[in-house]
């Protein structure tokens, strides 16, 4: 037999049957058979994690909704995966294909164990990208610096994070802005030394780049050791005179009156230097010093001053005695005055004939070298100071 029941409510039943012959008889109702009623269509699933850009090509949508329900992934409206929510009202679903990349509006739809759909969730944006960000370029790092966290510059792929590499080890990382370009500085300073610098960059899907070319980057924070250096041994006429010394190849000489930069130079490859100031200097005595900066930056300790006095006035002439008469002596003394300190030359025109030092009273006396020869000479005399600067010539002595 079979019967057809009226509409029921939502609920669970308990039905049995009887059979009633044709005289009226009824016979004892049978064992209850128990059935439920659902006809109302589960609440729509509420996706709660999940969505935005990744690189999961079969991205997990997680949200909640009727307990033993199950649930259908919908890619528009075609299904593209399925879960069961658990007892505890979660779920998690998953594409049961990876997805090709690109942007997907993704939803889910719960039926209940009575069969009953229900409405889709609100779809949740999703974009696949499975490929990865060209590798990123470091721009060059000109010679070495004595800062310890160098900041280095590049380009990388727009809103990719660059992360800054030593080898392995991760220095810093930057964001680069919507033009590609991006600056970072290493987190912790790196110590003295050589350095060959990467980059990668890692898309906001995850995709990681591989490693930009190297880039070496040189840390000296060491100033150069104290520079030795020389100058001119006593007076000097030279108003821009030559100190020379020794340091630390390829550093910047710096000539210093006091602390007052005067002159420039550059240590060779062998270490050796020569540095003058850039404008003559006027008569007088300096203390001058050197000081080096190397190729970082770092600026050494000033060297010891070098005393040097600039003298650039030629002395007074000197005054030679009159010799009286003809001599028989072919090597006549002549006497006379000069600057106390000078060496006194005796010529014959532009011959040299001998030479003397005035002593500190300014008197002197010399004899020619060689015999003269019997004539009339007119004989005369300069004076050479100390800095080398050379007086005009005496009056004239008649020596016969």
């Amino acid at each position: 037999w079979s019967a057809t029941l009226p509409a029921l409510a939502d609920g669970s039943y308990a039905a049995t049957a009887l059979a009633i012959d044709a005289a009226g008889n009824a016979s004892l109702a049978s064992t209850p058979f128990t059935f439920g009623i659902d006809a109302t269509a589960p609440v729509a699933a509420v996706v709660t994690a999940g969505g935005g850009t990744t690189r999961d090509a079969t991205p997990a949508l997680i949200g909640t909704g009727e307990a033993g329900s199950t649930v259908t992934l919908l890619n528009g409206t075609t299904p593209i995966g399925t879960a069961v929510v658990g007892a505890d009202g979660t779920f998690t679903v998953s594409p049961t294909t990876p997805l090709a990349d690109g942007a997907y509006a993704l939803a889910v739809q719960l039926t209940d164990a009575a069969g009953n759909v229900g409405a889709a969730s609100a779809p949740v944006g999703v974009v696949i990208d499975t490929g990865a960000p060209a590798s990123p370029t470091l721009a060059a790092v000109t010679g070495p610096t004595n800062d310890s966290t160098p900041v280095l510059t590049g380009t990388a792929e727009a809103g990719s994070t660059v992360t800054l590499l030593n080898g392995t080890a991760v220095l810093g990382t930057a964001v680069a802005d919507q033009t590609g370009a991006f600056s970072l500085t290493p987190a912790t300073p790196l110590g003295d030394g050589s350095y060959a610098l990467t980059a990668t960059a890692t898309d906001a899907a995850g995709n990681v780049s591989g490693a930009s070319a190297p880039v070496t980057v040189a840390i000296d924070t060491a100033a150069p050791a104290l520079a030795t250096v020389a100058g001119p041994t006593g007076p000097t006429s030279d108003a821009t005179p030559a100190l020379t010394g020794t340091g630390e190849a390829g550093s910047t000489v710096t000539l210093l009156n006091g602390t007052t930069p005067i002159g420039t130079a550059v240590v060779g490859a062998d270490g050796t230097f020569t540095v003058s100031p850039t404008t003559p200097l006027a008569d007088g005595a300096y203390a001058l010093a050197v000081q080096l900066t190397d190729a970082a930056g770092n600026v050494g300790a000033a060297s010891a001053p070098v005393g040097v006095v600039i003298d650039t006035g030629a002395p007074a002439s000197p005054t030679l005695a009159a010799v009286t008469g003809p001599t028989n002596d072919s090597t006549p003394v002549l006497t006379g005055t000069a600057e106390a300190g000078t060496t006194v030359t005796l010529l014959n025109g532009t011959a040299v004939l001998g030479t003397a030092v005035a002593d500190q009273t300014g008197a002197f006396s010399l004899t020619p070298a060689t015999p003269l020869g019997d004539g009339s000479y007119a004989l005369t005399a300069t004076a050479t100071d100390a800095a080398g600067n050379v007086s005009g010539a005496s009056a004239p002595v008649t020596v016969a």
